[in-house]
């Protein structure tokens, strides 16, 4: 989506500023099976809240 390369060209140009990122655990693909767009929601919500409360959690759609 345009709004995503916005997002990511607005990081690039912090240069010289320090960024935190928490990437969480991986995501087993298997899990992945089902309606796309109810596991677009899920793991919207895992990024936004979950990661967010708790770095470590692991997403279980």
């Amino acid at each position: 989506e345009l709004r995503d390369i916005t997002l990511f060209h607005e990081l690039l140009n912090k240069k010289g500023a320090k960024v935190r990122m928490t990437f969480g655990q991986l995501i087993d693909p298997a899990s992945l099976l089902g309606d796309t767009n109810e596991l677009t929601e899920q793991l919207k919500h895992h990024v936004a809240y979950e990661l967010l409360g708790n770095p470590k959690a692991v997403f279980q759609p």
